[in-house]
């Protein structure tokens, strides 16, 4: 599907829009830009994001399902493309994980099939037993929290709950479970930005990559050893506490 440039507006054009993006105003409530986008930019090439912003449903449902033009694949890969050679060596474990696929680098059939085996693991009897174990989870956290007196909400409580319900979910035993939530968060700089730069201005969070290769290694390895032992069955509990 084309979408048309009917209404779009390039970043030199509004660069109020671009200022306001990831402003403090915006991280706090970015509701207000949203609405400016929508009503007078609904596709919009921000500079400060280095991507297209699209805003308007039908547009975005469009976008979503058309996977000819619009394909998962590739898009991680591509970020790691824009390093020079001999950084790109050191990320051979991240760039053989992202080659080989998975949920959010699939398109449809593949996708689909995957999504169909995933959610034969979320039965009723396993959601309510991991609903327990995450319940324990944030009192815990939160007790911590009251321990100390103060409480970043994301770093204290959604970050790491988070980390330990996915490591539950590949099965990484209790024990190693700090351990992979300081390899999964030492990814997420990368991972969280769409900002690919030009093919001669990679951006930041691009030229960070070789610092996360230590944590693409280890988070190989701990889905090797233990996403391949977890349990079958569809009521397996997917998160053991």
């Amino acid at each position: 599907m084309a979408i048309t440039g009917q209404g779009a507006r390039a970043s030199s054009d509004r660069p109020d829009i671009d200022d306001q993006l990831l402003s403090p105003a915006y991280i706090e409530s970015p509701y207000e830009t949203y609405d400016v986008l929508r009503t007078q930019a609904p596709v919009y090439w921000s500079a400060r994001w280095s991507a297209w912003i699209v805003t308007r449903y039908d547009d975005v449902l469009g976008i979503l399902r058309d996977h000819r033009h619009f394909s998962n694949q590739g898009r991680y890969t591509r970020y790691i493309g824009q390093l020079p050679v001999d950084q790109q060596r050191q990320l051979t474990a991240l760039i053989a994980h992202y080659e080989h696929g998975g949920l959010v680098q699939l398109d449809p059939p593949a996708h689909t099939r995957l999504r169909r085996l995933v959610n034969l693991a979320f039965t009723p009897r396993a959601v309510a037993h991991m609903r327990i174990l995450v319940e324990d989870m944030v009192d815990r956290l939160l007790d911590d929290a009251q321990e100390r007196g103060q409480l970043e909400l994301v770093h204290d409580v959604a970050f790491p709950l988070l980390a330990t319900v996915i490591a539950g979910m590949l099965g990484v035993p209790a024990a190693e479970r700090d351990g992979f939530k300081w390899t999964w968060h030492s990814l997420l700089p990368w991972r969280r930005s769409g900002a690919a730069g030009g093919p001669d201005r990679p951006a930041a969070s691009v030229r960070s990559l070789p610092d996360v290769a230590p944590g693409a290694r280890r988070s190989a390895a701990l889905e090797a050893q233990h996403g391949a032992a977890r349990p079958g069955t569809p009521d397996a509990p997917l998160v053991e506490g």
